[in-house]
């Protein structure tokens, strides 16, 4: 058995020395942890939470489907809020940008005054952005765009990328100023439609939340103060299961209806 483990030792050290890079290994293994382990490790637990409470497997299941979404809502809630407060700063880079094409600058000068106005990450990817161009000049700008939106997942860079290559093909920096201050504008056009939704759904939301809430009272105390009714025969197991259903749906129903990625795009 030594033999075989030092074996595997053995040869986990080489595939990582001579065959795989090792920061691009370890991400992927994160990657595969976060989208795989967690949901297994979070839908077990919540099936032995769900049938020690409703004393039997089906309303286990039930809850092991909740438990598998529950590590992504969580990483999905962080990573939006991130996005969110990087959003807000790539809106304000387009509009700063607008004006500084307006000004005769190129996007060399554009993106170097960027990076003294702008915190981090974007500073960072500006200043890499700049190294790049000052040591290789075949590096294109567009494509540096492109590659910084599907980093972040912000459609807003893709964008900038393509009014930045049809500016250099024709127009100048005044094209490039034109386009920019539409997209500033279409971008404006689509907060004020965020703002409003959220404005609209927040009165359902409010009262999808009470409802979801009192059944989940309701269903805490079945399971506690009326746990003898309910498990004194099958029946009752199975009322409880299609309760953990409901709230299961209730909940699924409501994030549905809170996300906005149809308008982020």
């Amino acid at each position: 058995m030594l033999v075989i483990l030092l074996l595997l030792c053995l040869f986990m050290l080489f595939y990582f020395l001579f065959v795989r890079d090792m920061e691009q290994e370890i991400r992927g293994v994160k990657d595969w942890f976060r989208r795989l382990t967690l949901p297994v490790v979070s839908a077990g637990a919540a099936f032995l939470l769900g049938t020690f409470s409703c004393r039997t497997p089906l309303a286990g299941i039930i809850w092991a489907v909740g438990g598998w979404f529950i590590p992504g809502w969580a990483i999905s809630f962080a990573a939006e809020r991130k996005r969110a407060v990087l959003r807000s700063d790539v809106k304000n880079f387009i509009t700063a940008a607008a004006g500084l094409y307006a000004a005769g600058q190129v996007t060399p000068d554009v993106v170097r005054t960027a990076l003294a106005r702008f915190p981090e990450p974007l500073a960072g990817e500006f200043q890499v952005m700049l190294g790049r161009h000052n040591t290789d000049r075949k590096a294109s700008f567009p494509l540096m765009f492109e590659n910084l939106a599907a980093k972040y997942d912000l459609p807003e860079f893709k964008a900038v990328a393509a009014i930045v290559a049809a500016s250099e093909r024709a127009g100048g920096p005044k094209a490039a100023a034109g386009g920019l201050k539409q997209l500033a504008a279409a971008l404006r056009a689509r907060d004020r439609r965020l703002q409003e939704r959220r404005k609209a759904t927040l009165e359902p939301l409010i009262a999808a939340g009470v409802v979801i809430l009192l059944t989940a009272l309701g269903f805490l105390a079945d399971v506690t103060l009326l746990s003898h009714y309910y498990f004194s025969n099958p029946a009752g197991r199975i009322v409880l299961s299609g309760a953990s259903l409901l709230l299961l749906i209730m909940v699924l129903v409501v994030l549905n209806a809170v996300n906005p990625k149809d308008l982020l795009g």
